[in-house]
């Protein structure tokens, strides 16, 4: 996404604002994509911490949105890395992508 330099026009903002929609949009398709992970062992819960992980949601967040303690969510997202042969959700994440 570009920026606009102070002062602008409202014809420069429009182009801007639909630029920066576009490009969200895309970032939308490409999660949704990597929605489901590309990793056939992964149980059930492992999947619905995965797919909040890679939303860039913290432990605490994904605790609290599957009504799961934090040390939980903290198991099955080093079972998720483990089974993935990766050692960070970034790494997941690139190595999803780069998969696709």
């Amino acid at each position: 996404m570009g920026f606009l330099e102070k002062p602008f026009s409202l014809a420069e903002l429009k182009p801007a604002i639909e630029e920066a929609l576009e490009q969200a949009r895309q970032q939308t398709e490409a999660l949704a994509e990597l929605s489901e992970p590309d990793i056939p062992s992964l149980t059930r819960r492992e999947k619905e911490v995965y797919k909040l992980a890679i939303k860039g949601y913290s432990i605490k967040k994904i605790a609290e949105e599957l009504d799961i303690s934090s040390s939980t969510v903290e198991f099955h997202r080093s079972n998720i890395l483990r089974k993935a042969g990766v050692t960070s959700i970034a790494e997941l994440i690139a190595r999803a992508l780069e998969s696709r």
